[in-house]
């Protein structure tokens, strides 16, 4: 399930307009490495990776992914040996 258009960033672009944190999509340099996880056996690939600062950017991500049915999986920091802790996924 990947409802973000194919090009990418401008996929995004509604999401990033008055979005404080970063938005990543595969290509963005620093994607990859956003999307790991401790455990070296989970490979996810989310069609985007919202880095909220706060509330405001959770609440915007939240209704972006909902908008368009995408799968959410939230990182707070920790990890567990599932791998389910990536930021956005799809």
């Amino acid at each position: 399930m990947n409802r973000i258009a194919p090009n990418g960033r401008s996929g995004v672009a509604q999401l990033e307009d008055g979005f404080a944190g970063d938005v990543l999509v595969p290509g963005d340099e620093a994607f990859d490495a956003t999307r790991r996880v401790h455990n070296g056996m989970i490979d996810r690939r989310p069609a985007a990776i919202a880095r909220c600062v706060g509330s405001a950017d959770v609440a915007d991500a939240l209704a972006f992914a909902l908008d368009r049915d995408l799968e959410v999986a939230v990182r707070g920091g920790g990890h567990n040996v599932a791998g389910v802790l990536s930021a956005m996924t799809a």
